[in-house]
């Protein structure tokens, strides 16, 4: 008789897959943030969409592919995203749910890639970035009230 008991992966590898998933959120919601812009999709939507485009290939290259050296851009980016959209909404921008999912994302996608980097509890950022994952997509990825 064999027995097969599958091996748990590593902190850091269950955090990178943590990682690539909250970066994906951010993605699709910033393609709901595209569906429901002001002037449509063309053209208000396209930064909206050229977003989603680029965190959906670090996504992609993080969380499938395990590529470090994609992790100092991601942070770069999805805080530099996250600040820009702080600062307009301060300025008086309206705040859509889309907006709140993505901005929540981008931040935890922040803080989880330095984590990861640190190798600071990973196992716990890990599931910190996967409940925000799950709460992302419950919420249709910011499609709430629509």
């Amino acid at each position: 008789m064999t027995s097969y008991a599958e091996a748990r992966p590593a902190p850091a590898t269950e955090l990178r897959t943590s990682l690539g998933l909250v970066i994906l959120a951010a993605a699709l919601a910033h393609v709901m943030g595209a569906s429901h812009a002001a002037g449509g999709i063309w053209p208000a939507g396209l930064p909206f969409l050229a977003m989603a485009l680029v965190q959906g290939a670090l996504a992609a290259g993080i969380g499938l592919a395990g590529r470090r050296s994609l992790l100092v851009p991601a942070a770069a980016l999805n805080g530099v995203i996250a600040l820009s959209w702080i600062v307009t909404r301060v300025q008086g921008l309206p705040i859509t749910p889309s907006d709140l999912v993505a901005t929540a994302t981008e931040i935890v996608a922040v803080g989880a890639t330095f984590a990861l980097l640190r190798e600071f509890k990973p196992s716990l950022v890990s599931k910190l970035a996967l409940l925000v994952f799950v709460a992302a997509a419950f919420s249709g990825f910011g499609h709430v009230g629509h």
